[in-house]
């Protein structure tokens, strides 16, 4: 299992525990050569502060401008991919969270399958549990003539969950609203004892999600 590891790095089975009430549900492969064939609905792409208030982790969407509270704060924006996949087997949507070095991976398969919506895909791990170096490969199904009619509209459900999504996970806030959650931020992060830097520590290294 993948722990929290500092700014920079969230796991999918906590971000699946703090987030479980915002109405979907997280996708991972978690050992080496698991796969599962699902259908990439849609990808979305923010960039956020990440912030730790009452004990969990929150992602809020940067203001991109030179007067962002989170970018003030010291809080460096960095990219997050969403990836909402429709999983046959479950009859269930997932969202898939993903770091910047995901995002050619996804152009390409753009590229070369153009809309991916319209086929689905065997998805593996390549990678054990905690390896830095994890992969991932997509191996496309032959497409077929339903598949070429499948549009969004198939998903109702869709919308609703990436609202939940924005409204849970990626939130977007005016500037007061991210200045006031900055401050609860701070109030905490007061009252703090420093961890030991000991052999033990658990220390970040701002690396991808694996």
């Amino acid at each position: 299992e993948v722990n929290i590891m500092g700014a920079g790095r969230v796991d999918l089975d906590t971000a699946y525990n703090d987030y479980s009430e915002g109405g979907f549900d997280y996708f991972q492969l978690k050992n080496d050569g698991d796969s599962v064939v699902a259908r990439i609905l849609d990808v979305g792409a923010y960039i956020v502060h990440e912030l730790n208030v009452n004990g969990k982790k929150k992602y809020v969407q940067c203001l991109r401008t030179q007067d962002c509270p989170g970018c003030l704060a010291g809080s460096k924006p960095k990219p997050r991919v969403l990836i909402f996949l429709y999983v046959p087997d479950d009859d269930k949507i997932y969202v898939w969270e993903r770091g910047r070095r995901f995002i050619p991976k996804i152009n390409g398969l753009k590229n070369k399958y153009g809309n991916l919506i319209n086929r689905e895909f065997e998805i593996e791990r390549h990678g054990k549990p905690k390896d830095t170096n994890t992969d991932y490969a997509f191996y496309p199904l032959d497409q077929t003539e339903e598949d070429k009619k499948v549009t969004i509209n198939d998903f109702p459900d869709l919308q609703t969950i990436e609202d939940a999504v924005e409204d849970n996970f990626v939130q977007a806030l005016d500037a007061q609203a991210m200045t006031k959650l900055i401050g609860l931020q701070a109030a905490e992060d007061a009252e703090v004892v420093p961890r030991p830097r000991g052999r033990r520590a658990n220390r970040g290294t701002g690396a991808d999600v694996f």
